[in-house]
């Protein structure tokens, strides 16, 4: 098994034995290089759905993100920052789609 990282940045490497991680792992792995493109890539993504500009608390809110024409797979992370807390959860749908989710409230 292989993977190749698309872009530099820390990453974390698993390895399990029948379901369990072995000593040391997950391993941490700094990688270096290159972010040419970088920003050509993050420019092809659309964003669309009405939870992008009315996003509302206690309620599950939804957008799409196409990404189809980046030519970038793997290493997509989702997280929310702000007052309160949040919930945020993301489907990848194989066709360079992603379904994204968030609830947010105050503590």
């Amino acid at each position: 098994m292989s993977y190749t990282p698309t872009f530099p940045g820390r990453y974390k490497v698993y390895i399990k034995f029948f379901a369990r991680d072995i000593p040391g792992s997950p391993f941490s792995v700094n990688i270096v290089g290159d972010t040419f493109g970088m920003s050509s890539a993050v420019g092809g993504v659309r964003l669309t759905g009405p939870a992008l500009t009315h996003g509302r608390s206690l309620v599950t809110n939804q957008f799409l993100m196409d990404a189809r024409n980046t030519g970038v797979t793997g290493g997509l992370n989702a997280f929310m920052e702000g007052p309160g807390q949040a919930e945020v959860g993301f489907k990848e749908n194989l066709d360079g789609k992603f379904y994204f989710w968030f609830k947010f409230w105050e503590d």
